[in-house]
């Protein structure tokens, strides 16, 4: 499917469409490069996001409706329901209570062996919202409990030790 690029200002809550530039967002080739910079001329000491949207939803003006209403609930900032929604926040905060819960439910262990198990997965009720959306309603995003837990901090820091050369020690 084609893809644009959104370019979101948080300072003055715009959204302005660019072509698509590969999957990473990373191409240096000047048809990616000129318009993303001619643009971001017009936001010199804004703060900017970048997103990505597919273009047949973009030209749907109900879809393109609702795609800028949540650019610009996402550019309002901390202060006005933050900047990823009020929502966002209280679930976060509440995967954090559960993963100290748990994590003091585990004795405050420095090695869980529940960690990102598929009993801490995390599946987002969403199916319904995916198949409107043409996605496949089987395959949807997972995270894990564990992320939110003080143990996942020991875990990353023990599996990069090797690869970015630091000493740790439990």
């Amino acid at each position: 499917m084609a893809k644009l690029r959104l370019l979101l200002c948080h300072t003055d809550k715009s959204v302005t469409p660019l072509p698509w530039c590969g999957e990473d967002n990373q191409c240096q080739h000047p048809g990616c490069l000129e318009p993303l910079e001619y643009r971001l001329g017009d936001h010199i000491d804004h703060r900017v996001s970048l997103a990505d949207v597919e273009e047949d939803m973009w030209k749907d003006p109900r879809k393109r409706s609702e795609i800028l209403k949540q650019a610009v609930e996402y550019t309002q900032g901390t202060g006005n329901a933050a900047g990823l929604g009020g929502d966002f926040y209280d679930v976060r905060d509440t995967f954090r209570d559960d993963a100290m819960t748990c994590w003091k439910k585990h004795n405050r262990t420095r090695d869980c062996g529940d960690w990102n198990t598929d009993r801490m997965r995390l599946y987002p009720d969403t199916r319904a919202d995916r198949k409107e959306l043409g996605l496949d309603p089987k395959t949807r995003p997972t995270t894990f409990l564990c992320s939110y837990c003080p143990v996942n901090s020991i875990k990353m820091q023990r599996m990069r030790k090797d690869k970015y050369s630091y000493n740790f020690s439990d």
